[in-house]
C-alpha cells in the first residue's frame, strides 16, 4: 500500500491504521513516483486500483503491485512470513521476487 502524499508523513496515524486494520501490512511513504501510480497503474497495465484502495479516518492506502525502494512502514510478521514463503540467496532483494 501507498499512503497519499504530504510534505510530512503522519507516522502515528499510519501506525494506528496498521493497527486497526490486519490488510496494512507494509505501507511506502509517497515519493515523485507515486504521485500518479493510480492513474499510471490503470494506463499501463489497465487494473484499477479503486476498488482497493483502503481508508481509515482522514488517510487514503493505494494497493501497490510491487515493492518499492523508498521510506516504508512495515510489520515485522510480514516480513517473517515473505521470508518463509521464499527462499532467498545472498544477493536476492525482496523487491524482485514474484508474490503470485
Amino acid at each position: 500500500m501507498c499512503i497519499g502524499y504530504f510534505l510530512q508523513a503522519p507516522i502515528a496515524e499510519i501506525l494506528i491504521a496498521m493497527a486497526a486494520d490486519p490488510r496494512l501490512e507494509h505501507i511506502s511513504l509517497p515519493t515523485g513516483g507515486t504521485l500518479q501510480y493510480e492513474r499510471v497503474i490503470l494506463s499501463k497495465y489497465a487494473i484499477p486500483l479503486a476498488p482497493y484502495i483502503l481508508r481509515h479516518e482522514t488517510l487514503r492506502f493505494i494497493p501497490m503491485l510491487q515493492f518499492l525502494d523508498s521510506t516504508h512502514v512495515a510489520k515485522t510478521s510480514a516480513y517473517l512470513a515473505l521470508m518463509q514463503r521464499h527462499k532467498f540467496k545472498r544477493g536476492d532483494f525482496t523487491e524482485v521476487i514474484e508474490l503470485l
